[in-house]
């Protein structure tokens, strides 16, 4: 297996057990912010999104920026985008305070 193909499998295959990790922090806080980040992705010639959570962490006190998950895009208009964030944050709604979306 080479290095890309094993660096895939492995964060695929780790990415449930962080995002349900995450999740259940974030859900000890009141506030935080989830962003995303468009780009081309190379290997595969398409649009991919990275949506990450930042949060002040009362324990470390200091603020986090986190990876939450990614999305490939076919297409990349702002519907397509905007369809696709709200579809991969629902793990983030129903685990915590916000229900709006």
């Amino acid at each position: 297996m080479g290095a890309i193909k094993y660096k895939y499998v492995i964060n695929h295959a780790s990415s449930p057990y962080f995002s349900n990790d995450l999740q259940d922090r974030l859900s000890q806080y009141d506030y935080f912010v989830i962003g995303f980040d468009e780009s081309l992705n190379k290997i595969c010639q398409r649009g991919q999104i990275y949506i990450f959570v930042k949060y002040f962490d009362i324990n470390r006190r200091i603020v986090r920026t986190e990876y939450f998950s990614s999305v490939f895009l076919g297409r990349a208009r702002a519907q397509d985008l905007l369809n696709n964030f709200v579809a991969e944050i629902k793990p983030l709604q129903e685990k915590t305070f916000f229900k709006s979306l």
